[in-house]
Formats: structure tokens, sequence, C-alpha cells
């Protein structure tokens, strides 16, 4: 799991499932960093369970 970077003590306000591949997952985190978003980055590929996840 990768965080982006939030002012400190901020929590996120989303959970983003990525892959390291995905041309869309990189332009959303890019345009979420511009803008501010504090975000959390869940990596399916290699944390357990969670493509089930999104494949849900």
């Amino acid at each position: 799991m990768v965080e982006s970077t939030p002012a400190a003590g901020a929590t996120p306000d989303v959970t983003m499932y990525t892959t390291t591949w995905c041309g869309y997952c990189k332009r959303l985190k890019r345009m979420m960093q511009d803008d501010g978003i504090n975000f959390v980055e869940v990596d399916i590929e290699t944390t357990p369970g969670t493509a089930e996840i999104v494949e849900r």
C-alpha cells in the first residue's frame, strides 16, 4: 500500500485500488495529487485479497 503525500495528520479521502501498469490509474493519481485530494493507494497485485474486492 502506498500513500500519496497528504498534509501531516490528514486522513485519506479516497482509497484507490491500482496496478503498476494501469494508465488510467496513473492519470487519476496525478489528477488527485494536483487537486489536493488525499488518497491511499492499494496495489491489487501485491496486497492479498484486494483483487477479489475489485472484481466484486
